[in-house]
């Protein structure tokens, strides 16, 4: 009961805070989702379908947008107008295809591991429509929201707390299990205290925990002591969640940020790695699951089905062959659900997941080669941009941000390996937070033809880390 009353004095004062800060609303919003999955939470309010404690607080917002929108800034580059939009098309789109095959989902509901709240029309409409377009509505507008540094900052932050709240939640749920308890353990103990599957928790925290060492590293003083403060509070419950695909993405995001600039990073990765296995062991344990030594120590008996968690056997080869049926357009959302190769899987498998366990078949399977190639050509080009801000020397702000968005591209890249991180959930706010923020910068430095296109010099020739003093502008409500 105190809970509840907990929540629903957040769900006012956040309806409140609307009025007042839209941009500091959504923050809230987005500290909002570390409760708002959890299994003790209500579905919704006086048992009216849809209205949940988050959609209040959303429609709320979006209600004093509408009232109050403020002088116009900025707007993106066309091009970034013309990636985003075409993405949102072709989810409705796939969306629009699903629907009309609605019957065959939910009569085959029962076949599927999870997803069976996909009992009628109403459900799908919900699933694959309203909610994907309202956490990319939720991303724009905190793009719209973000109008000053202070309000830039307040971003930042946002990500910050996100991974620290996300971080004490899972210590709770795990207790000693996050030090020695087994993957399927873990991850039913977060699907059941937490709300969010093992791969999504662990990949929100993985962008979290980046935040916090750009800002640990790029600032100063005190800014610096919290920044390297929330990386080390991150970091067990991280690890923690046994994520292998997380584990990859860490290490790519690490060696791509000393490649890319902070060279200095190849002179202490060993020691860190070497501090967190040690730390760690479930680690090594976890990443050389299913390779199994053969007769000597030349030869390996691996089973690369085992190693894939049944992915490259049972789940890949039968979806492969959907595939092919259309591998230009695709089938539309739900493909793995719809299409005659689950048959095969549950053969194989036993169950059928609701996504093929990779975003990039995933993605070819529901929307074809098109698909695919439009949504990786909006990351790549989004990754460039926030690339070129963390390059400049010009403003801490700007490369602090275009770090926090480069390390967004380059993790969920990374995760969409072996899971589905292409299509927008509640789970993944650190995406969409993250692309509105640096979005956002780059279109105000663009518009005043300001330094952060600037690529930065060659090492020999480079300033100081931290570049020049920060541009003579005010810190109050004022435009970038």
């Amino acid at each position: 009961m105190m809970l509840l009353g907990l929540l629903y004095l957040g769900v006012v004062t956040v309806c409140g805070m609307a009025w007042k800060d839209r941009l500091l609303a959504l923050c809230g919003l987005v500290l909002f989702g570390t409760v708002s999955q959890h299994p003790e939470m209500p579905t919704n309010i006086g048992e009216i379908p849809g209205l949940n404690p988050w959609n209040v607080c959303m429609l709320m917002i979006v209600v004093a947008w509408a009232t109050h929108q403020g002088p116009e800034l900025p707007a993106p580059p066309p091009w970034m107008g013309v990636l985003f939009g075409g993405y949102v098309l072709m989810l409705i789109v796939g969306a629009a295809v699903a629907l009309f095959d609605m019957d065959t989902i939910v009569s085959r509901q029962e076949l599927l591991a999870s997803g069976r709240h996909i009992r009628n029309f109403e459900d799908g409409l919900k699933e694959l429509f309203i909610n994907p377009l309202k956490y990319l509505l939720m991303g724009w507008l905190i793009f719209a929201g973000c109008r000053d540094r202070k309000q830039a900052w307040q971003v930042i932050a946002t990500l910050c707390i996100l991974g620290v709240a996300f971080s004490l939640l899972t210590y709770k749920s795990l207790g000693t299990n996050i030090i020695s308890g087994g993957h399927n353990d873990v991850r039913r103990l977060l699907s059941k205290l937490v709300g969010l599957h093992a791969n999504d928790l662990a990949g929100l925290l993985t962008c979290c925990f980046w935040c916090c060492v750009i800002v640990g590293v790029v600032q100063r003083g005190r800014m610096r002591m919290l920044g390297v403060a929330g990386a080390i509070l991150i970091l067990p419950a991280l690890v923690g969640c046994q994520s292998r695909a997380a584990y990859y993405a860490n290490g790519l995001i690490a060696v791509t940020l000393a490649v890319v600039r902070w060279r200095w990073m190849f002179i202490g990765m060993p020691v860190a790695v070497g501090l967190v296995v040690a730390l760690f062991p479930q680690i090594p344990e976890r990443l050389m699951q299913g390779w199994d030594a053969g007769e000597s120590a030349f030869e390996e008996d691996v089973d690369y089905n085992d190693v894939t968690a049944g992915r490259t056997k049972n789940i890949w080869e039968p979806f492969l062959e959907d595939i092919q049926k259309s591998p230009i357009i695709g089938h539309g959302r739900l493909a793995i659900a719809r299409g005659t190769s689950m048959f095969e899987m549950i053969r194989r498998e036993g169950v059928v997941p609701t996504h093929p366990h990779s975003s990039y078949l995933e993605l070819i399977g529901d929307f074809g080669v098109v698909g695919l190639f439009w949504t990786l050509a909006m990351f790549f080009c989004f990754g460039f941009v926030a690339l070129r801000m963390f390059l400049t020397n010009e403003d801490r702000l700007v490369q602090i941000a275009g770090g926090i968005g480069f390390v967004a591209v380059v993790n969920v890249l990374a995760l969409g390996l072996s899971s589905s991180f292409f299509y927008p959930k509640e789970s993944m706010s650190w995406l969409l937070a993250s692309m509105a923020l640096t979005t956002r910068i780059w279109s105000i430095y663009r518009a005043r033809g300001a330094a952060p296109v600037e690529i930065a010099p060659a090492a020999s020739e480079a300033p100081p880390l931290y570049g020049a003093p920060y541009p003579a502008v005010s810190y109050g409500r004022v435009p970038l």
